[in-house]
């Protein structure tokens, strides 16, 4: 895996990208981006492409009024990116099974979704975590700093 992301970029066109929707469906995007965020490891397109479902999955767990949070921060050894939003949550038997391929609650999901994610940012060394209970979802994503 070649290349560095300016993440404060990639995340103004992602939310370029979702903001009519939200707002279509009278749901908050809220952006809330550090200072000064060092470039991060990997191909704009990768990155983006996490982003975008993680957004995706939020938008179909709230409902009209509810809001969705993404933020980003640098850490020691590259930036947090975290998605949350007050929808319905995950319950604790079903959050195990949510990485694994095809496995959907949805009507129309293929269950590849976060698979893809968790594939994506392992080839990128980065990690996510899923963290859930009624009224809230927290996605926790670590991607590593760019090499110099």
């Amino acid at each position: 895996v070649r290349g560095s992301t300016d993440l404060a970029a990639t995340l103004a066109g992602v939310r370029e990208h979702f903001d009519g929707v939200f707002a279509a469906q009278g749901k908050t995007l809220e952006m809330r981006v550090g200072d000064n965020l060092p470039p991060v490891h990997g191909e704009e397109v990768a990155i983006a492409q996490v982003i975008h479902s993680l957004l995706a999955n939020a938008l179909e767990a709230t409902a009209a009024g509810d809001r969705v949070v993404v933020s980003a921060q640098a850490t020691g050894p590259g930036v947090q990116l975290e998605v949350c939003d007050s929808g319905t949550g995950i319950s604790s038997e079903r959050l195990s099974a949510v990485f694994k391929p095809f496995w959907t609650t949805k009507p129309r999901g293929l269950g590849m979704g976060l698979t893809l994610v968790r594939r994506t940012l392992d080839r990128l060394g980065g990690d996510i975590e899923l963290h859930s209970h009624p009224g809230q979802t927290r996605a926790v994503v670590q991607l590593p700093r760019a090499h110099e």
